[in-house]
């Protein structure tokens, strides 16, 4: 008898720790086929003449990127804010914008661990913030980000005009399935949010309340605009060679797989698929160069300023 209890105990976390296995060795497989990809790419592309499309940026055309860049990183710095409102808590705006900006900008060039969860606990703890605070902040700012790219995705996905290449996994039968699935998950949303918003639930011995519409509507506005100045960004890099619709399209999908790689900043995985889906009708240097500035503006200037930011709050003295 106690044999077997003794080994009934160990069967239990096996499953799961097999799952934890299985889906960090997909997730690294999927991240070194895409390296492995990029590599072969970059192997074929005219660097000189990826050269000669960064020279052809003039100060306007960046100026404008920086600014659509900006601003989505500021809208961004409103999930933290929605995340406080809902979990009650009351603290200067602009302390939490700050910390929701320095985390995302941690978040895009390291990857979530660094970015998303670190960043947070260290600097929210700094606030006086415990542990169960910060995870609810930190769980309504994933919400909220997913919740605007289900919106955009599934219109996309649905009606958009995509056609992936033979080769892909995923045809356009499979993108409209996903698309019409995103939109279910944020019809549930809402229509949970609108019946039984404000009830509160126990989930792993923590209180967790459901959020009313009015919060959901929030969530979904502050999260639609940002994703679409982020793909404003590009849009305006590609200097109205491809339409708005179609840049959006790509980039969303390039989300998608940059989350399923685990590659910090999606390092390759957004070049692979904008050159996948983009070079008809547009020549690879373009779409590179394009990506390389988007990159200085979007990932290296804004944790310029992060660094800034974090050190600045460092020196203060905290909790």
């Amino acid at each position: 008898m106690t044999a077997a209890a003794s080994a009934h105990p160990s069967r239990g976390p096996v499953p799961r720790r097999s799952r934890r296995r299985l889906s960090r060795a997909l997730g690294i497989g999927f991240g070194v086929l895409m390296l492995a990809l990029v590599g072969w790419m970059a192997r074929k592309v005219d660097w000189s003449s990826v050269g000669g499309a960064l020279s052809g940026y003039g100060a306007g055309t960046i100026a404008a990127a920086t600014l659509a860049a900006l601003t989505s990183h500021l809208l961004y710095s409103f999930y933290d804010r929605i995340g406080m409102s809902w979990a009650g808590l009351h603290h200067p705006a602009r302390s939490i914008m700050r910390i929701s900006f320095t985390s995302y900008a941690f978040n895009l060039n390291f990857g979530p661990l660094v970015g998303a969860l670190a960043m947070r606990v260290r600097m929210y703890s700094r606030l006086g913030l415990g542990a169960e605070a910060i995870a609810r902040i930190v769980g309504v700012s994933v919400v909220t980000n997913w919740l605007g790219y289900a919106v955009l995705g599934g219109a996309v996905f649905l009606f958009g005009d995509i056609r992936p290449p033979g080769d892909w996994a995923v045809g356009r039968t499979a993108l409209q399935a996903i698309g019409a699935a995103l939109w279910l998950a944020v019809a549930a949303y809402l229509v949970t949010s609108a019946r039984a918003g404000g009830r509160v639930f126990k989930l792993r011995g923590s209180r967790w309340t459901v959020p009313r519409l009015r919060m959901a509507a929030r969530q979904l506005s502050v999260s639609c605009g940002h994703w679409l100045a982020t793909a404003g960004v590009l849009c305006l890099l590609f200097q109205q060679q491809v339409g708005y619709a179609e840049v959006l399209a790509v980039f969303l999908l390039a989300a998608v797989a940059g989350a399923i790689a685990h590659i910090p900043a999606g390092l390759g995985v957004l070049e692979a698929v904008f050159v996948g889906l983009l070079a008809p009708p547009l020549v690879t240097p373009s779409i590179i160069a394009a990506l390389l500035v988007y990159r200085a503006v979007y990932y290296l200037l804004p944790l310029g300023l992060a660094i800034v930011l974090y050190l600045s709050t460092e020196l203060k003295p905290g909790r």
